[in-house]
């Protein structure tokens, strides 16, 4: 899942964007009170810098990724192989 201080409509664009859309859920948190939680704010009440956070079922914080390009395959590749995903590499 992806978290953006934007609205929902905002992030349904973004993902049109892509061409293929995005292969998981975008949340919009226009209280910004997650992205704050992870320390992505660029100040408070600004916007949300791109990073990338893995965490594994038991709360575990396993990867962070501070400089995501969305439009960089090689990043969504690499999530899939440390999430285990089968056809990952």
């Amino acid at each position: 899942m992806a978290i953006s201080a934007d609205d929902l409509e905002t992030q349904q664009r973004f993902s049109d964007s892509l061409g293929g859309g995005l292969p998981f859920p975008l949340v919009a948190d226009s209280d910004r009170e997650v992205i704050g939680a992870y320390g992505t704010l660029s100040k408070p009440g600004g916007n949300s810098k791109r990073m990338t956070f893995f965490v594994e079922q038991d709360g575990t914080l396993s990867y962070v990724n501070q400089d995501v390009n969305p439009r960089d395959q090689t990043h969504y590749d690499e999530l899939l192989e440390i999430a285990g995903a089968p056809d990952a590499g």
